[in-house]
């Protein structure tokens, strides 16, 4: 399997999407293109596509939450209908999205497996529905953890079958797009004699842009570079100190292109037992990079960069020391990127039999 999951992932082709044929997966996530990067790797794997359904605006306004959701599970819905696919695996929150797919698999011979993004877990907005996903997660065929940490919750909340399935690595050819080129006024800042400092950032409430900021005050020998959308926040720009740059959103093709000029990467976050994709861009393009001081992260990529607390004193004196360090971590950094990729088709195998064997043993009658 593993010469067809490396064409797969090469070409990402497109197979069982819309086309009566029966599928073997279909891999869904209720957000825009340029999200599910994660998913969009397991897709591949399997040869096919993400299928994305986002409805934020419906006849030219907004749509309120609850339409929006109904939509999404309509046309989600008539997707798998065309589909016909024999596994779902759907990217959790929202708890809405595995709702559908349980009710799909319920009318259809199919299985739906969770791939659950570690805010399914953590507090906030989502953990109000843990109650349903428990009760979801025990019918479903696997449930995915991103790390160890939600591994343990999914077995404390009796989920069938939890099975962690990192992220995988890649390659620096596999994301970079030297064709692309970033916007003038971009680039421009980025042509500066300091150290140049990445922080990949949405302006969401997980993120730790004000305590970027005070960082940079304590670092006027750097240039920090800020991504996401100001707007989100309207945040006050008399606040944003003079070494700061803001990118405003820039689409992911950008963004590595982006990180390929830059000489360290904050990949920092309040989101408790979490793991950022962008560890594994750092590693891709052999970027030093500050994660987060939390378990998940350390027992991860402890042995590629310098981890700190959301405090600005440790983010600039962690980004200081990651920098000098930096031919300590760099030379690691593709033993990691092989290794991790033939654990990535170990865990597809493992996927693929549990599917197979499900399947054939409903065919046969055996399932109750």
């Amino acid at each position: 399997m593993q010469e067809a999951q490396e064409k797969a992932i090469d070409n990402n082709t497109k197979t069982g999407s819309d086309t009566g044929e029966r599928c073997d997966f279909s891999f869904v996530i209720w957000r825009g293109e340029g999200y599910g990067f994660r998913l969009d790797q397991f897709a591949a794997t399997f040869g096919t596509t993400i299928l994305h359904s986002f409805k934020p605006r419906w006849l030219g306004i907004k749509t309120p939450l609850p339409i929006r959701y109904l939509l999404q599970g309509i046309e989600t819905y008539g997707r798998w209908r065309k589909m016909r696919p024999k596994a779902i695996v759907v990217q959790t929150p929202p708890f809405l999205l595995t709702l559908t797919a349980w009710i799909y698999c319920k009318f259809n011979r199919a299985f739906f497996i969770t791939d659950n993004h570690s805010s399914t877990f953590a507090p906030g907005k989502w953990q109000k529905f843990n109650s349903v996903d428990k009760i979801l997660f025990r019918s479903s065929l696997i449930n995915i953890g991103h790390n160890h940490k939600n591994i343990e919750q999914l077995e404390k909340w009796g989920a069938n079958r939890p099975m962690l399935v990192r992220s995988p690595a890649t390659r620096r050819e596999e994301i970079l797009d030297e064709s692309v080129k970033l916007p003038d006024e971009i680039q421009g800042k980025l042509e500066v004699d300091r150290l140049k400092v990445l922080y990949v950032n949405r302006f969401s409430p997980v993120n730790c842009y004000m305590e970027i900021f005070e960082a940079a005050r304590l670092m006027p020998e750097a240039q920090f570079i800020v991504t996401g959308n100001p707007e989100v926040v309207n945040l006050d720009l008399d606040a944003v100190p003079e070494n700061v740059v803001l990118t405003g959103y820039i689409p992911r093709e950008e963004f590595i292109v982006l990180m390929d000029q830059i000489d360290v990467v904050l990949s920092l976050t309040k989101l408790k037992d979490a793991l950022a994709y962008t560890y594994r861009d750092c590693i891709a393009l052999r970027k030093p990079f500050v994660g987060t001081n939390n378990e998940v992260a350390v027992a991860n990529f402890g042995e590629y960069g310098v981890f700190s607390n959301i405090v600005p004193e440790e983010i600039a004196a962690k980004t200081k020391e990651v920098f000098e360090r930096k031919d300590e971590f760099i030379p690691k950094m593709a033993g990691y990127i092989e290794e991790d990729k033939k654990r990535w088709v170990r865990d597809m195998d493992e996927i693929k039999r549990i599917v197979d064997e499900a399947y054939e043993a409903d065919t046969r009658g055996e399932l109750k």
